[in-house]
């Protein structure tokens, strides 16, 4: 299983739009507690790809697996 970061990435380089498809998809299925607190942590000026890593190595130290789509 891949780990959400990483397809986000390579589907930046390939297609813009659908890799907002897929961050979307990524927020939809977070762990809200997660994805609260780390939003409250930041000054809101960080860029998606910078959320999905940070959240992703939250997830993994939170439930011990990569967080996938």
């Amino acid at each position: 299983m891949k780990n959400a970061y990483t397809e986000y990435v390579k589907l930046l380089d390939l297609n813009k739009s659908m890799a907002r498809e897929y961050y979307n998809a990524c927020v939809y299925i977070m762990d809200d507690e997660l994805r609260e607190q780390l939003h409250a942590s930041l000054d809101g000026t960080c860029t998606d790809t910078y959320f999905l890593k940070l959240y992703c190595n939250l997830h993994k130290e939170k439930y011990g697996v990569h967080f996938s789509v």
